[in-house]
């Protein structure tokens, strides 16, 4: 404020009148005042990012999403009665590399993207594959319980089997969200294996189990029948060719 006194203080030398000399004075704390606050507020503003510039915290959250999306993916792609693309396996854990790397640099607007984008493509691969995974065990089950009544002496257990596949077929229908899919497939899976477990066994049920669940078994097992029909006729074929040959030569 020394400087600003000196000012005034020149101007009264100079015999300016006392309005000027008010208004002087009023211009030169003007003054004063804005360079104090440039002083002040320029380099803080200088150290904000600007609208352009985002800045992210750590994606941890969003990091651990995208890795169990991923894992869960290939998890139900081991079912052999589940199939997920694998291009939609593949673009998942790609994004999920590329936010690795990201977030390892300290990157974390990048890495986020990346992790968002890996859970957009794995959430609805993952909630067709419970529904269909779900609805596949729950069908086999259902065809255990009806081989069982079929034989005319069915096991106690059979009634309330029934009732839970049904029961269990209708909260499948109603469900929607990922996580509750995700609890039905958990649920008619492990049902499936107390069908069975406590079903006695039937070798016919079992193969047509296998057979309808199982498509490369199914093909394995009709290539099978064809080649034994193929030889079967082979067989008859040279047998009747031999006996006719027998027949003329006697």
């Amino acid at each position: 404020m020394s400087g600003c006194e000196s000012a005034v203080a020149l101007l009264r030398r100079t015999g300016t009148d006392d309005y000027i000399l008010g208004l002087s004075r009023v211009a030169a704390y003007a003054v004063c005042l804005l360079l104090v606050s440039l002083a002040v507020f320029v380099p803080a503003a200088a150290g904000m990012p600007s609208e352009s510039e985002e800045s992210c915290d750590a994606p941890v959250s969003a990091r651990e999403t995208a890795h169990e999306r991923l894992s869960s993916m290939r998890g139900v792609d081991d079912d052999a009665l589940v199939s997920v693309p694998e291009e939609t396996v593949d673009a998942a854990a790609r994004q999920v590399s590329d936010g690795d790397t990201s977030y390892d640099l300290g990157e974390y607007c990048s890495a986020r993207d990346a992790y968002r984008a890996a859970v957009e493509q794995a959430t609805p691969a993952l909630r067709e594959a419970y529904r269909t995974g779900a609805a596949r065990s729950l069908d086999a089950s259902r065809r255990m319980v009806e081989a069982e009544r079929a034989d005319g002496n069915p096991a106690p257990e059979t009634g309330a089997l029934a009732v839970k596949i049904d029961q269990q077929s209708r909260e499948l229908a109603n469900a929607s969200s990922l996580a509750a899919l995700e609890t039905r497939y958990e649920r008619a899976t492990a049902l499936q294996r107390e069908t069975r477990q406590r079903l006695p066994t039937r070798p016919a049920g079992l193969v047509a189990e296998a057979l309808t669940e199982r498509p490369v078994v199914t093909a394995v097992a009709a290539t099978s029948t064809l080649l034994a029909a193929v030889l079967a006729r082979l067989l008859w074929a040279a047998r009747t060719d031999s006996s006719t040959t027998t027949h003329l030569t006697r």
